[in-house]
């Protein structure tokens, strides 16, 4: 006959196991006694990690030290959660504009600020200036200025730029001529963003010029705007002399002219660009214009570009 592991069955009058009549056999004198089978999975691993272990109640001591943990991480978590809601403008909680900053915290003072204003991932979040400025006490009316700077002041440095252009096309500095880069401590994204949340902006601009006209033309034998730079903002909108309107939106208020002496000493010109509703600043590219006097030099300083509200 076949084992039953082969397949064969059982011998006659064999069973399985004791019959079920038939008494538990007794421990024999000195044996403890097997404790009933706890059909719980967890109940051996309860054994395992309590057997050995004395289990006493905790102190009042003990209680209080661990209420005390816990008031401190919930207090901690409360002000992590507070600061996500009302964020103060510090790196680790950006807020998305200046405006939301005095909004959340009135007491603030101008100074640097970290702000999100396409409220992206913290990581790409930008340094500003926020200066809040008090126009009316009795209303409680505050003017709030977000300024953004340039990576550095000096964009373009002093060369003889105008020699260097070969075309009398008008051409632009950073993208046909590849002569430099107008850079800013924000990205274009951000920079777009804040001019969707603002209703203003301004940015000064100041040329350093040696016998080169950046503006208006003074010499005898000119007294034109022959010479003036065309500037490029977002969106690729120019700004230029308008000869038709002086009084042009698209065209640059002159604060200081002194290029136009064609000196041969470093003179300078000023100028100040303004963009309302659709804003379109800040610079991102100029146009020189060509001149075959060698001697002929400038070079450009970025102010920063503010936006109102």
């Amino acid at each position: 006959m076949l084992p039953p592991w082969l397949g064969g069955g059982l011998a006659d009058g064999d069973s399985k196991g004791p019959e079920g009549n038939e008494p538990e056999p007794e421990p024999t004198e000195g044996e403890e006694e097997e404790p009933p089978l706890i059909n719980n999975p967890f109940h051996q691993v309860y054994r395992y990690y309590s057997s050995n272990k004395d289990i006493t109640d905790p102190t009042l001591d003990q209680i209080k030290d661990v209420e005390k943990q816990f008031t401190a991480k919930f207090e901690k978590l409360n002000v992590k959660l507070d600061n996500m809601v009302k964020p103060d403008g510090s790196k680790s909680f950006p807020a998305r504009t200046c405006q939301d900053i005095i909004a959340f915290h009135p007491n603030s003072k101008s100074g640097y600020y970290w702000v999100d204003p396409n409220k992206g991932c913290i990581e790409d979040a930008i340094k500003v200036k926020c200066e809040f400025k008090n126009v009316d006490s009795e209303e409680e009316k505050t003017e709030i200025i977000t300024c953004v700077d340039p990576s550095v002041v000096r964009s373009v440095e002093k060369d003889n730029w105008p020699s260097k252009v070969k075309t009398d096309a008008e051409k632009w500095f950073v993208e046909d001529h590849q002569f430099g880069k107008i850079e800013y401590k924000a990205s274009m994204s951000q920079l777009t963003y804040l001019g969707y949340l603002n209703r203003e902006a301004t940015q000064s601009v100041t040329i350093h010029c040696k016998k080169s006209p950046v503006w208006f033309d003074n010499r005898k034998d000119q007294r034109n705007y022959n010479k003036a730079l065309a500037f490029r903002g977002l969106d690729d909108q120019e700004y230029r002399h308008d000869a038709t309107n002086n009084d042009s939106r698209f065209s640059p208020k002159v604060i200081q002219d002194d290029c136009q002496y064609h000196s041969n000493n470093w003179k300078q010109t000023k100028l100040e660009f303004s963009s309302h509703k659709f804003i379109r600043l800040p610079i991102t590219d100029f146009a020189p214009v060509r001149d075959t006097d060698s001697d002929a030099m400038f070079g450009i300083d970025l102010g920063p570009v503010c936006f109102k509200n």
